[in-house]
């Protein structure tokens, strides 16, 4: 039998053994959503034929769908891809979040660095946003989305 109180060792021990038993309580329990078919999903954005460079996209649900909001971060060339259920969906194109600790330092990323001055604003709520799409399963869903000024 274990002596916890006069062993510093195995009260560490136990100590430990507690923790990570009540980390890993939820460890057996299911991912939500994880038993329906994704999609993946390609998205390029551009903005006067020209690749969004910064910025986010979102495909919000939308009411009555079977999807669930999905969506990514747009690279150099203007593209994100990211998993999606099937449904109905409209896309919002959005700046980043600010950089931590403020402001860039590089000239260029310091002018737009968040991709707010390339975004205009109708296009960053569902409300305003022109872009309506079908993910549907088992097919390409590849989508462009052009932001005229």
């Amino acid at each position: 039998m274990w002596k916890l109180k006069n062993n510093p060792l195995h009260c560490r021990f136990a100590l430990v053994w507690l923790a990570a038993s009540v980390a890993c309580a939820g460890c057996g329990s299911k991912t939500p959503h994880s038993d329906k078919p994704w999609s993946n999903v390609k998205v390029t954005v551009t903005a006067g034929s020209q690749p969004l460079e910064v910025g986010q996209v979102t495909l919000l649900a939308t009411e009555g769908s079977t999807g669930v909001d999905a969506g990514g971060v747009l690279d150099a060339s203007g593209r994100a891809t990211f998993p999606a259920l099937p449904g109905s969906y409209v896309a919002v194109i959005q700046p980043l979040p600010p950089p931590p600790g403020g402001v860039a330092t590089d000239t260029a990323a310091a002018a737009d660095a968040t991709g707010a001055r390339s975004i205009p604003k109708r296009y960053r709520s569902p409300a305003t946003s022109p872009f309506a799409v079908e993910i549907r399963q088992g097919e390409k869903n590849v989508f462009t989305f052009d932001l005229a000024p």
